[in-house]
């Protein structure tokens, strides 16, 4: 008994002996033999350790000094110290039992060196491309059980430098702490509950969690809590560079993970709710100069449920609070959309490889790319309370804020037929806008309440600017509508409601006044279609307008000019090449497509209006003025073939005048037919015009005018009935160049009640560049003045019937002062014109010629010596009337026989004696002036006598005798001053 006890007790001590040694050195040793010899060619890196210690008694394990390295590069992991403890039991249940594993001053460096590869890259690749062994590929249907209890990580740190991103973060004061995790059967039911704290680039982090992970339904719950994490520091961490920068800003937040995979059910639960804080938050766009794009006080976000396996998306309210947004307008676009578009920063080649390799899966054929699930999600509400857009125009230098943004959007959601609900108002330029209904999604659909009230217009002025010189110094907007817009396979739209302009002012350039209005009220509007737009007005009330009309020095017209934009560039030489090609007729140019917007308008009204003509191409300056301007406009439409009625009644410089008729614009030529009257207009504010075309001003006047003008296939027509009482010119305007006698062209025009009555036919075609209805009547009565003076009886002739007569001379016959039937005609009408117009005087010539009226005075020379020589043989002769034959032979040949003329021939018969005698007779001067006085004479006692024409208004002036062939025998008539 004795040599076995000790034996027995040798082997049990040398067996002690070498648990002891194996334990307390064979392990350390082989620890780090395996270290070398396993790890180390997987990791591709020197693995080494200070210190490793086991104690076999305890089975109480520890390691200080772990170092994963590869030369020239920071440690991937180091540990200061490992110690674990793992319980006896274990043995006997032939399963781990580990009462603590704490591992203290973790430090790890991760290094990132492209889009998706690390320093660690290259352990994943050998670990992916080890073989694996028949035995390992077995399914074990039986998990092996394990407990281990007080897990620990202290003083740890992560260091993740982001070489991509050329940024480096850093976690430190990492611990974690799990009491219990355990899959016996007697644990499954209780819950594992870890616990992790760090710090993130300075920002405290805290995350906890319960689960129940080895039960049938594997149930987890992780709770994260966040305080004042700094979003700057935040958000650099993400892995893809953004041309938008979060500059500040922190975040509270508070977050429940769920998951729950039951028993029997395929699918499992995973579920994030949670709340989220963000506080102060900018975003700086960083594509050119950097500056802050958006700003917001506080952003909160309630999620109420994000099921993943489920594919939900479920959020309560997300309020966003006075947020600022800064919209940029270039020649471009808006730096929104140009950051959007370019939201990723340029990469290198690796990520240009990954961009093109998406490109190249996205065009893969429909049956090899992946169909996502559907996912279904939910806002309950997006409310933004207080916002600003600072919104800035570069191209026109346009700058003004929008503010007081609130929107409030319930719900929102990717479900057909789901209709989010909108309120919304800003202000904006002075005033503000209101918008309320609905959006629906898929298929998008809007019905939307808009209201306006008070939009400054003249804010609007850089943009008025870039189409007209017109400059808006005053007046505002308001509107009052419903907006409806249908997407689906039928597009509509429409637009209902009424808009209002309110004390409107406009100028031209200079800043002289070019339109004004108290009020411009539309109602009844309603836009819908789109191809033709239907637009219809019901009402168009314009309230108080006044326009401001002025021709330049230059001829130029203010008003054309504010169709012009104000930085357009001037007008181009003009050149006497020819046009290439001939314009078009304003038929052709104004001829609409099946495109154009049909336009009807109910009815327009025009109250209280004015408008001030000032021409300061003439001096003294012209000025016009009509006002209490009031009418309408009816029945205005493209689209019927009726006419629109016009009506406007008002005061021409203070005398009614009214214009009415009917007109279609929109036919494919001009149709018009209007009927217009002024009365008893006082002409002196004419005197500028009379001045200048006729030499003297006009002191005294009224004109009264109807007219009718239509127009139709671009040809016109119109009557111009002018009617001027009491016409008084004043003396003759100094320096004017050849001033008319307007007294005479008064006297000769004015009728016995001291009126002139004219009536101006006017016709043309529109489509001469040079017609002009009014140009052509002032034209035609200068022409009529300058007539009244020029050639009076021509213009006595065409207004009294003695059209085709030369009244301003009257032909006698030869040698003769008998007035014959044609000379009594003509003096008829002159002595009508003159009973007509009673300030008409005529000046009387009496008119001789020796050539014209030679042959007569022979004739009656030689009559008046047969007479004497008659006479002398006896008296009775003289007495008788007409001279008897043989009288009249008797005293030819006393007379020749008398005769001592040369070359006298004999033995001639009486007729050769008689030419002898005529052809030898001579006219003196005398007779040819007794002949004119005769003839005037003649004429001026049949107007006395005959048509009782006062003496006062006939004058006889010298008259006038010629030898040579100029005068014509008769007598010239005149207009007397």
């Amino acid at each position: 008994m004795g040599k076995k006890l000790w034996i027995t007790t040798g082997i049990i001590g040398a067996l002690a002996a070498a648990y002891t040694a194996g334990g307390f050195l064979g392990v350390p040793y082989g620890v780090n033999w395996a270290l070398k010899k396993y790890a180390e060619p997987i990791v591709g890196r020197t693995i080494t350790t200070q210190e490793v210690k086991f104690n076999p008694f305890t089975l109480q394990f520890s390691v200080k000094g772990l170092n994963v390295q590869k030369d020239g590069e920071p440690a991937l992991l180091s540990v200061g110290s490992l110690q674990t403890k793992v319980l006896w039991d274990s043995l006997f249940k032939l399963s781990p039992l580990v009462q603590y594993i704490t591992i203290d001053g973790l430090n790890s460096t991760v290094i990132r060196t492209g889009l998706d590869t690390f320093n660690f890259s290259d352990i994943i690749q050998r670990i992916q491309e080890m073989p694996t062994s028949p035995e390992e590929e077995k399914k074990d249907d039986k998990p092996l059980q394990f407990s281990i209890g007080n897990i620990k990580l202290t003083n740890s740190s992560i260091t993740l430098d982001d070489k991509f991103r050329h940024k480096v973060d850093k976690v430190t004061d990492l611990n974690f702490a799990l009491p219990l995790i355990s899959n016996f059967q007697n644990d499954v039911d209780v819950p594992i509950t870890p616990d992790l704290k760090f710090n993130f680039n300075g920002e405290p982090f805290a995350i906890n969690a319960e689960s129940v992970p080895f039960t049938p339904g594997k149930k987890t719950g992780v709770n994260f809590t966040v305080t004042g994490l700094n979003l700057e520091n935040a958000a650099s961490f993400n892995p893809i560079p953004l041309n938008v920068k979060v500059t500040k800003g922190t975040m509270d937040c508070a977050f429940n993970l769920d998951f729950e995979k039951k028993q029997g059910e395929e699918n499992a639960y995973l579920r994030l709710k949670g709340t989220v804080k963000m506080k102060g938050v900018g975003l700086e766009d960083e594509l050119g100069k950097a500056y802050q794009i958006i700003g917001v006080k506080e952003i909160d976000a309630n999620l109420k449920e994000f099921a993943f396996f489920r594919q939900n998306l479920d959020i309560g309210e997300i309020q966003i609070h006075n947020p600022s947004v800064v919209v940029i307008r270039d020649k471009d676009s808006l730096n929104l959309v140009q950051l959007l578009t370019h939201i990723v920063k340029e990469q290198k080649a690796q990520a240009k490889q990954d961009a093109k390799e998406a490109k190249e899966k996205a065009t893969l054929p429909e049956d090899e790319k992946k169909t996502p699930n559907d996912w279904t999600w939910n806002i309950d509400k997006v409310s933004v309370r207080n916002g600003i857009i600072n919104f800035t125009d570069t191209t026109n230098n346009f700058k003004r804020p929008v503010t007081n943004v609130n929107v409030s959007l319930a719900p929102i959601n990717g479900k057909n037929g789901t209709r989010t609900s909108i309120d919304a108002s800003v202000g904006a330029i002075g005033g503000h806008i209101q918008a309320n209904g609905g959006i629906v999604i898929t298929p998008f659909s809007m019905d939307l309440n808009l209201q306006s009230s008070g939009l400054s217009i003249a804010d609007l002025t850089p943009y008025i600017s870039q189409y007209s010189s017109a400059h808006v110094t005053q007046g505002t907007f308001s509107n009052k509508g419903e907006l409806k817009l249908n997407l689906a396979k039928d597009v509509s739209f429409s637009y209902s409601g009424n808009a209002d302009v309110a004390s409107l002012n406009v100028t031209d350039k200079q800043g002289a006044a070019a339109v004004s209005l108290k009020n411009l009220a539309v109602g009844g509007i309603s836009v819908s279609g789109l191809s033709p737009l239907q637009i219809s007005l019901g009402t168009i009330a314009l309230t108080s307008p006044n326009v401001n009309v002025v021709m330049n020095k230059n001829g130029s017209i203010n008003l054309a000019s504010l169709g012009t934009p104000s930085n357009a560039p001037a007008p181009a030489a003009t050149t006497d090449k020819p046009a290439a090609s001939k314009p078009q007729s304003k038929a052709q140019a104004s001829s609409g497509s099946s495109s154009a917007p049909a336009i009807n308008v109910g009815k327009i009204t025009l109250t209280d209006g004015r408008v001030r003509y000032t021409d300061n191409s003439i001096e003294p300056t012209f000025k016009l003025n009509a006002s209490n301007l009031a009418g309408s406009l009816s029945n205005y439409s493209t689209t019927t073939k009726g006419n629109a009625t016009v009506d406007v009644k008002g005061l021409l410089n203070g005398t009614p005048m009214n214009i009415s008729g009917t007109i279609n614009p929109f036919e494919s030529k001009l149709k018009l037919a209007m009927k217009g009257e002024v009365t008893s207009l006082s002409l002196p504010a004419f005197s500028p015009f009379s001045a200048k075309f006729t030499g003297h001003p006009i002191e005294k006047g009224l004109l009264t005018y109807k007219g009718a003008f239509d127009i139709n296939q671009d040809k016109l027509t119109s009557e111009n009935a002018l009617v001027i009482n009491k016409l008084e010119f004043g003396s003759q305007v100094p320096d004017a160049k050849d001033a008319l006698p307007v007294g005479l062209a008064v006297s000769l025009l004015q009728d016995r009640q001291g009126q002139i009555d004219l009536n101006i036919p006017v016709s043309g075609s529109l489509d001469d560049p040079e017609f002009s209805v009014g140009g052509i009547i002032v034209k035609v009565i200068v022409n009529l003045i300058s007539k009244a003076v020029t050639a009076p009886f021509a213009l006595i002739g065409s207004m009294f019937g003695g059209e085709d007569m030369d009244l301003n001379n009257l032909q006698f016959a030869s040698g003769s002062a008998r007035l014959d039937e044609k000379t009594i005609k003509a003096l008829n009408i002159v002595a009508k014109a003159m009973q007509d117009r009673p300030g008409i005087k005529i000046q009387i010539i009496g008119m001789a010629s020796e050539k014209e009226d030679g042959e007569g005075l022979k004739e009656q020379l030689l009559m008046r010596d047969m007479r004497y020589a008659i006479y002398r043989d006896t008296t009775s002769a003289t007495n008788a009337k007409v001279l008897t034959a043989a009288q009249i032979d008797k005293a030819i040949k006393q007379l020749y026989s008398e005769s001592t003329a040369p070359n006298k021939p004999k033995n001639t018969d009486i007729e050769q004696m008689k030419a002898f005698l005529m052809k030898n007779q001579r006219v003196a001067t005398a007779d040819l002036k007794q002949l004119a006085d005769r003839r005037a004479a003649a004429v001026r006692n049949y107007l006395i006598q005959k048509e009782k024409v006062a003496a006062d208004r006939l004058f006889i002036s010298t008259s006038e005798t010629q030898r040579g062939d100029q005068v014509v025998p008769g007598v010239a008539l005149g207009l007397q001053d």
